[in-house]
């Protein structure tokens, strides 16, 4: 059975027959259009579900674009998906990537190391214990304190304990109340003995006594009781003191 014959271009450069009703051969590319953006954030140890592509294609349906790459959310960083695909005709589509940026924007957590309101004697030396912090995506995370203890001044101080991570998080401060107070009263100590003989119809002279503390100077104790020398016996001489605190010598 004879037929039209058409004269067309061969590869070689030669010209070849080809029957007049033959389908031109494939020679177009699939494409790829992802779906969703090309450049995408997502929260560190988030799940990430890639939105995916769809492929168009002049001569065939139901193309899929194979992927490569992954997407670890639990390390902050920059990832690349790539798509690709070919048709039957072994037409490859232009390459599509999609990035797809990790992202930490979840601030440190500070923890404090100690009780967060702390009783300390004035006049003694005081140490903090401090605070540690915790971090998603460091590891070690620096934690800055600010404010002062007077421990020379009674009253109520505040310390503030702050942290960034590299990315720039703040964590949320936490702070620790020192309550600087007098709570030691004044020591007496006796001049002279505890214990003493006076002879009788002699006069008596009270050697006193001496008070220390650890604030204040010149505190003076009171004495109650006396002793008569005219009638032998036993006599109690009692020595008090409490500094401006109100704190009362043992």
């Amino acid at each position: 059975m004879s037929g039209e014959l058409l004269v067309v271009p061969a590869s070689s450069g030669n010209y070849r027959l080809s029957p007049a009703n033959s389908e031109p051969p494939d020679q177009e590319a699939p494409v790829i259009t992802l779906l969703g953006s090309a450049e995408m954030d997502v929260l560190l140890n988030a799940t990430f579900t890639d939105p995916g592509s769809i492929v168009s294609d002049g001569f065939e349906s139901g193309l899929i674009a194979t992927v490569t790459g992954s997407v670890n959310t639990s390390a902050a960083g920059t990832y690349t998906l790539t798509y690709n695909v070919s048709d039957s005709a072994g037409n490859a589509a232009g390459e599509v990537k999609r990035t797809v940026h990790v992202v930490d924007q979840e601030g440190p957590v500070i923890h404090l190391n100690g009780i967060a309101n702390v009783n300390h004697e004035a006049g003694t030396l005081y140490t903090d214990a401090g605070a540690s912090a915790t971090d998603s995506a460091d590891p070690t995370v620096t934690v800055v304190t600010s404010g002062i203890v007077d421990v020379s001044i009674p009253g109520l101080y505040t310390l503030t304990y702050s942290a960034s991570d590299s990315e720039g998080n703040a964590a949320t401060p936490v702070t620790r109340k020192v309550m600087v107070a007098y709570t030691i009263g004044p020591v007496i100590t006796l001049l002279g003995s505890a214990e003493m003989d006076v002879l009788l119809n002699v006069t008596f002279t009270d050697p006193g006594s001496s008070v220390s503390d650890g604030f204040e100077s010149g505190l003076t104790a009171t004495v109650t009781g006396a002793v008569n020398t005219s009638t032998p016996g036993t006599y109690t001489l009692t020595y008090n003191v409490s500094d401006s605190a109100g704190n009362a010598a043992g």
